[in-house]
């Protein structure tokens, strides 16, 4: 599986979830890709090793990946779907973007 790590060049601090209203930009972005199937464990064991033991684990490896342009209109699309899916099931509108 491969997780989602950050715009290239952005901190954790200024990372959005790919599942945000602002996903956009993120889709225009080059991004460092993780392949690890449970990314937040790693992050939880690092956590733990320096709390604990002030051990540091070694940087995850990551890969660079730039964003496919043809997938652009297929990504609108099921982001309008998610929406209507959204509203019909919860009876609410999505919260505004950021």
């Amino acid at each position: 599986m491969t997780t989602a790590v950050a715009p290239c060049g952005l901190t954790d601090v200024g990372c959005k979830s790919l599942t945000e209203p602002a996903h956009e930009e993120l889709l225009d972005a080059d991004l460092d890709l993780v392949d690890e199937s449970y990314l937040p464990a790693i992050g939880a064991a690092g956590m733990c090793g320096a709390t604990v033991a002030d051990v540091t684990l070694p940087e995850v490896t990551s890969r660079r990946v730039s964003p496919r342009p043809e997938w652009v209109a297929i990504n609108d699309d099921r982001w309008d779907a998610f929406r209507v899916s959204w509203t019909a099931a919860t009876g609410r509108e999505l919260l505004p973007e950021i």
